[in-house]
Order: structure tokens, then sequence, then C-alpha cells
């Protein structure tokens, strides 16, 4: 029981990882997956505990990461302007047909009947589609509250919404029982935090376990040649618990925050991401550490500081993952959405007090919106309305809408922040020659290691 625990361990992720990557990704060899279920056993056998309390650790965070109402908030969100368009053209359709005097009213009905069920055909698969994947027997205290709130309500949404109206005037009415749902899902998701008892009952009773702390392992890994092959557990940090709070972040997909206790006593903070393949984010990192190697052992490059910041990222499925919390840092993002506030502000206040004490202020835009706001007339503009993948995007027109977009933000907005957290101007321009310089041979870095890492996406995949 030495460091190659913690080896067997890291190994034992990944095969987890490929076992529930093959939900959607069905290359994988039959071949490959016999290896895959003898490393398992042989494991299991070898060290019980460890393996027993990885798949529970697995299992359980899968739970956390996305729960069920944020489930059926994104599919009624995605679905809803598909719905919408939908819907236009029925009733356009419906017009038509009215206006047809050699048919009968019964005639009528049956034909936007038929019409109905067929547009709607797509919409009703997901929505049961997504209903079968919230109807399984509740794990968790969180998943039965679920099924007590909002299981029928779901259930006779879908049925109303499978019968086709009994006119074109209430085709508008055919979605309003899921705009409903999604008001109260959303109101309910404003919540910044949850018990993790309440989602993850068997994670909040854990008090010690043989699973290293994710992102440790390399720095235990790399001082093997130093502590040779009888090092024993003395010196791994283990997962010894997790912080009952778990923090759920507003962006799109709502990652959460949780904090782990190690066996050192102290505190690690992840972002347990979902809804993404961070596989190929992993494997970037690696290299990253690969290069940090590199520039250390030259004089020239050491002599510079030269190094390229990483973050650990520890998948633990085909669609999550734990991302190391890098404290102390603030988004691009947040500055962004700051000085939109801030603009908004001076704008009302510039107007005068009188002019807006009895108006609500509009919402400041999301960077998304500004975004779509231009890109979608600019594609008309090149004849091009239906809605296609971005790749297919005309290269000019992304380039166009990105100048413009640019023209709208203050080009010193960066440089004032720097400004306003700086104690005074040599500070200030320490700051600037640190993030301007280094960060330039930085960025430079990665974009290689980008292409390299396409690469690795190549070659390494039948590895892993």
């Amino acid at each position: 029981m030495g460091v190659d625990l913690v080896q067997i361990a890291v190994a034992f992720l990944w095969v987890c990882l490929e076992f529930s990557a093959l939900g959607y990704n069905q290359k994988i060899s039959s071949e490959h997956m016999k290896v895959m279920g003898k490393f398992c056993f042989v494991q299991s056998k070898l060290y019980p505990r460890l393996i027993q309390d990885v798949q529970l650790m697995i299992n359980e965070l899968e739970n956390v990461t996305v729960l069920w109402e944020e489930l059926w908030l994104s599919t009624l969100q995605d679905l809803h302007s598909d719905v919408m368009r939908r819907i236009n053209l029925l009733k356009e359709e419906a017009a038509r047909i009215a206006e047809n005097v050699t048919l009968s009213q019964g005639e009528k009905n049956k034909i936007n009947a038929a019409k109905y069920s067929a547009m709607m055909a797509p919409v009703v698969v997901a929505l049961e589609r997504r209903l079968a994947s919230t109807s399984r027997k509740p794990e968790t205290p969180h998943e039965i509250w679920f099924h007590e709130e909002y299981r029928e309500q779901l259930k006779s949404a879908i049925l109303t919404f499978k019968t086709p109206p009994a006119s074109s005037a209430a085709l508008g009415d055919v979605w309003r029982p899921f705009d409903n749902i999604a008001a109260s899902l959303s109101s309910y998701q404003r919540k910044s935090s949850i018990s993790l008892g309440e989602v993850a009952p068997q994670l909040a009773l854990l008090s010690s376990s043989d699973v290293p702390m994710p992102g440790l392992e390399r720095q235990i890994i790399a001082s093997e040649s130093d502590r040779g092959l009888t090092a024993t557990l003395q010196g791994i940090v283990t997962i010894a618990s997790f912080s009952e709070q778990v923090a759920i972040l507003s962006t799109k997909t709502k990652p959460k925050k949780i904090v782990i206790l190690g066996s050192d006593g102290h505190k690690y903070t992840y972002l347990l991401k979902g809804r993404e393949d961070l596989r190929l984010d992993a494997r970037i990192m690696q290299l990253l550490q690969a290069f940090n190697g590199f520039l250390r052992s030259s004089p020239e490059t050491r002599s510079h500081s030269l190094v390229i910041r990483y973050y650990s990222v520890t998948p633990i499925s085909g669609r999550a993952g734990l991302i190391q919390w890098v404290d102390n840092v603030i988004s691009i993002y947040s500055i962004f959405k700051s000085w939109q506030n801030r603009a908004q502000l001076a704008h009302l206040s510039s107007l005068g007090a009188g002019n807006t004490k009895n108006s609500v202020p509009p919402p400041v835009p999301r960077p998304s919106d500004m975004f779509y706001g231009k890109i979608i007339p600019a594609l008309k503009e090149k004849g091009i309305r239906r809605v296609i993948s971005r790749r297919d995007w005309p290269h000019e027109v992304k380039r166009k809408v990105l100048l413009d977009l640019m023209k709208e933000a203050p080009r010193q907005l960066l440089h004032q922040e720097l400004w306003c957290a700086s104690e005074g101007f040599k500070a200030f321009s320490l700051k600037l020659k640190r993030y301007f310089i280094r960060n330039l041979k930085r960025l430079f870095n990665f974009f290689v290691l980008v292409q390299i890492a396409f690469c690795a996406e190549v070659f390494l995949a039948p590895m892993l």
C-alpha cells in the first residue's frame, strides 16, 4: 500500500469515466470493454475500500452535478422558442385552411389536428424522454421533493400538450402549463446554496476515505522516486469529508462549488461542473504541467520566471468533472457586467430623477443576447435565414460582429480595473508588466498547446 495506491485510484477513475461515457460514445470496442471489466475486478479484490469509495463518490457527485429541476428548466427553456415558432407556423396554416370553402368545418378540424400532432411530435419526444429520465425511483431527499412537487404537473402538462387544441385560437395556450412550471422552477433556482444531505446523503455522512484528494496525485507520484516503493499512506492527502453546504453558481449550467476536508486538516475547494466533457481539458492541463517541467529545466527560461499557470481538472464521467477552485481572482465577465451596470446607472441619472422615479429600469442585456442581437441580422443580410451550425457561419460575418461588439465596450476597461486595484503607481506598473508581458507569452504558449492538444486527442484517446 504505497504511492501505487494513488496511481490505482487515478487509473480506476479513468476506467469509470470510460464506462460512463458509453452513453454517447459507442466507439469503444468490446475488447476494450473486457479489459476495463477485468481491471475493475482485479483492483476491487486488491483495494476493496479504495474502489468502493471511488465508486461512491462518482455516483454521488453525479447526482449533485445537475439536479432534476435544473434539467427540466434547461429543457423547457431550450424548447420554448422552437415551440413558439411551430405555433406560429400552425396558425398560418390554420388561416390558410380556413379560407378553403370546399372543406367542411369538421374536415378542417381534422386537418389542423393532424398537422398539430405531426408538427409537435419532436417536442413531445423530447419532453417524454426528459420525463423518463426523472421518473426513476428517487434516491435522495431532493429527488423525493421533486417527485412530490412536479411529477404530476409535468405528466399532466405533457398529456395536455399532446392533445390537439379545439381551435387555432387556442394554440397560444398549449405551452402555458410549461411556462408556469418553468416560472416555478426558475423561482426555486434562485437559491444560492443547498444542503449536501438533501442531494447526496451518503457524501454528507462520509467521515473518512482512501480516495486521494483530486489534483494532488501528481505531486505525490512525482516524489515516488525520493521515497521509494515502501512509502505508505502516510503523507497522502485523502478525502475525509465534504462541507455540508453546496454553493450553486448563477451561471447557465449551474455549476456547484464544493469544499472538501482533507486528511491533513486543510480545506480544498472545487467547482463541480456538468453538461460538459472535461477529458480534453484534463489532457491540456497535463500538457501544461509537462511544459512547465521543460521551462524549469532550462536556465534561460528559469531566469525569466516563465511559467504557465494551470489548475487540476478531474473528470468523473463523460459529462462532468471537478475543477480546482482558484481563489483571489476575478473573471473578465464580471468586470464587463459591472461596467454595464455602471453605464446603465449613469445613463438613467443623466435623464433626471423626474423621468425615472416611476419607471422600472430595463434589465442589463446579457452578452449572449448582445451577440445574437447582432449575428442574426448580419446572417440575414447574407441571405442566411435558417438556423445553421456556428461552424457554417461566414467568417467575415463573425468578424464584423466581433468588431462591432468591441467598439461598444471601452478599450481602457481592464486598464482601469488594474489601476483601481493598485496601491500606487509602482504597484500598477508592476501589474501591467506582469499581466501584459508575461501573459502574452503564456497566451502564445497556450495557443501552441491547443494545437498540440488536438494531436493529443487523436493519439492519446486509444490509450486512455
